[in-house]
């Protein structure tokens, strides 16, 4: 089960959640259950890595539509840049954006936000550290220069650039970019950075990871049992370690996912009460849909809890990896409309999914009503 097959071993549950969440201060792991709600995990697991860590040095600069940000530690510095494109016909005063991970807006349509005067902003992750899929070190990337010894993984270290342009964007007002609505998306890992983004920095108001797999919208203990039930290769713990996205303690539950102190729902959840839209494909098996869709029901039950539940979205289709199709759009329109242009009327209660999940054996608790 999600929650109850937690095991206490307090000096791996600290080790475990602190790394994997980018060696924050860490006094407990963020459970999700009837006593505990997602602000006291906000409290229990610090996030002031991503929120509050303006390095030492940070200087931004608006150079005609790209912005510059650097970035530096003793003697160590980079630089960021991320263009922003102002869509055609968009008023001159500061307009909501969109974060794309390696393109404008991910692997979402251009258009949903053009036609919308919603701005995009270009966040290249290689300015941190490389994807790791042609081999690489846990010590490569400027990151490291400036944090040597950090355990933080690979996405860690991405959702922190994408912290630093939000940082720049406050500094700078000349960018008209309205900073209270602001949307990151990316697809496949980056839709996991997309994900750790939106859930260690609140100034994100709208989060859409796509098609993210194992350590973004999936659960590690259902996609292991996911696997081992049909025979078929699915991202779980074990083969998402090919690349170092993740920090190293978290290698040791490989094998024994049932062992770790959390679930991916609870990363989903640190997004609440702000939204999200989880967009999955059920053509890859690989890329796990139906763990996926236990953990869009158990993260639910957070924004349920909170008297927002229809913050939380999961929409699903049929269709290759990362490739649109039409039947995401209206979905995608909806928290658009509702979580970046303000329009409360629109419905965004969606969770679609041809799945069906034995609530009572993975989300074995009840929902409480919290303050």
């Amino acid at each position: 089960m999600l929650v109850g097959a937690a095991v206490a071993i307090p000096e791996l549950h600290d080790e475990v959640i602190g790394h994997i969440y980018g060696g924050v201060d860490v006094h407990a792991a963020p459970a999700l259950d009837a006593d505990q709600g997602v602000g006291d995990a906000r409290r229990d697991v610090r996030i002031d890595l991503l929120r509050d860590g303006k390095p030492s040095t940070f200087e931004a600069s608006l150079s005609g539509s790209t912005l510059n940000i650097k970035v530096g530690e003793g003697g160590n510095s980079f630089t960021i840049t991320a263009p922003i494109n102002r869509p055609a016909g968009a008023p001159s005063g500061p307009i909501p954006a969109i974060i794309g991970v390696n393109s404008p807006t991910g692997s979402l349509p251009a258009q949903v936000f053009s036609s919308r005067g919603i701005a995009t902003i270009t966040f290249n992750s290689d300015q941190l550290m490389s994807n790791g899929f042609s081999g690489g070190s846990r010590t490569d990337g400027n990151f490291y220069k400036l944090y040597p010894g950090t355990t933080a993984g690979s996405m860690i270290r991405w959702a922190w650039g994408i912290s630093r342009i939000i940082d720049a964007l406050e500094m700078l007002p000349e960018a008209n970019i309205d900073t209270r609505h602001i949307a990151v998306s990316g697809c496949s890992f980056q839709g996991k950075i997309a994900l750790y983004s939106g859930a260690f920095d609140e100034r994100i108001a709208l989060t859409i990871p796509h098609e993210s797999g194992g350590g973004g919208t999936i659960s590690w203990r259902y996609s292991d049992m996911l696997e081992k039930r049909d025979k078929t290769e699915v991202e779980n713990l074990l083969h998402a370690q090919g690349a170092p996205w993740y920090a190293a303690a978290l290698m040791q539950f490989n094998n024994a996912p049932e062992k770790l102190p959390y679930d991916h729902h609870e990363l989903m959840a640190l997004v609440a009460p702000r939204a999200l839209l989880a967009i999955e494909s059920t053509a890859i098996a690989r890329m796990g849909a139906e763990a996926a869709r236990v953990d869009a029901l158990a993260a639910r039950e957070i924004w349920t809890a909170l008297g927002v539940p229809f913050r939380l979205g999961a929409s699903e289709e049929n269709t290759n990896h990362c490739v649109w199709h039409d039947g995401f759009t209206p979905d995608l329109e909806a928290y658009v409309d509702r979580y970046l242009l303000g329009k409360e009327d629109v419905d965004t209660d969606i969770l679609r999914s041809r799945f069906t999940i034995d609530t009572d054996t993975w989300i074995p608790w009840e929902t409480p009503t919290l303050q």
